[in-house]
């Protein structure tokens, strides 16, 4: 069994792995452990023990959708069945025990990934799959479909700092203000150490353009439709959660959201107006 910590925005995730994969736990590609692992225990809201066991384990045999696996099924009694690409088993609602097949490094990464978006949201925050870029000691969210461009953005050299190239952890106070935090995860980028936190000021929704970049401002329903596609991805019962709704609704009201049709070869964020209007 090999034990850590693992700091997640507002969440510590005390681990306990068993099996094949134990050893290599700490070294787990596509996980920036420099400065995650381990940390003193600060602005840490919730603390979770999360058991999980790594094993041989026959697929179940079901006629539930694609859909219904990939967020997990209530077999009853508290215990769910998950099956993605990665990893397939049986859990618990907050992910505090599994017993689980998918001994890689990769899909101890994706698990680990799926239980702090569980623990962060919805009380916590929210959480997307999306790059944060900072300027100005002020955070920018650049959401995306696998291949717009997030990463490509991230390493343009015109942001301050990257805050976060891939997953990127969102958090309101009591006042309706939302910063974003320090994720450790950081996929096939440059890991980072440690990063500061920085107040919200927007969210760019990436997608490709053809000759020149085009900025569209979003509110109301465009803005949640656009944002929603880049939630991170969630488990039952936290799939239904109405108050996951309410906390985008609740981000969009209060942070510009704009759209950019961004023409390839040319600087994305040069001429911005969601970061020159700040």
């Amino acid at each position: 069994m090999k034990k850590m910590t693992l700091y997640a925005g507002p969440v510590a995730l005390d681990l306990q792995i068993t099996g094949p994969i134990a050893e290599a736990a700490q070294n787990t590609i596509d996980v920036a452990h420099d400065g995650f692992w381990d940390l003193p225990d600060i602005n840490v809201q919730k603390r979770v023990c999360c058991h999980w066991i790594f094993e041989d384990r026959p697929r179940l045999e079901t006629n539930l959708s694609p859909e219904q696996l990939l967020y997990g099924t209530n077999l009853g009694e508290d215990i769910y069945y998950v099956e993605r690409a990665l990893f397939r088993g049986f859990f618990s609602p907050s992910l505090s025990h599994a017993r689980l097949a998918g001994a890689s490094e990769r899909a101890l990464e994706n698990l680990t990934r799926t239980a702090a978006i569980l623990q962060i949201m919805p009380s916590l925050g929210l959480v997307f799959h999306a790059a944060t870029l900072v300027f100005d000691e002020k955070a920018y969210l650049i959401a995306g479909h696998s291949g717009a461009g997030k990463s490509t953005i991230s390493r343009e050299g015109l942001a301050d700092r990257v805050l976060t190239p891939e997953l990127s952890i969102l958090r309101a106070d009591p006042n309706g203000k939302w910063t974003a935090l320090p994720s450790p995860f950081w996929g096939h980028y440059d890991r980072s150490k440690y990063a500061k936190k920085a107040p919200l000021a927007g969210i760019m929704i990436l997608e490709h353009g053809k000759n020149h970049n085009v900025w569209e401002p979003l509110s109301g329903i465009k803005a949640l439709g656009g944002l929603m596609p880049h939630i991170g991805t969630m488990i039952a019962p936290q799939a239904s959660d109405p108050r996951v709704l309410a906390r985008i609704t609740q981000l969009i009201q209060t942070v510009p959201v704009y759209k950019l049709a961004w023409a390839r070869g040319t600087h994305a964020l040069e001429g911005a107006p969601w970061i020159r209007s700040q």
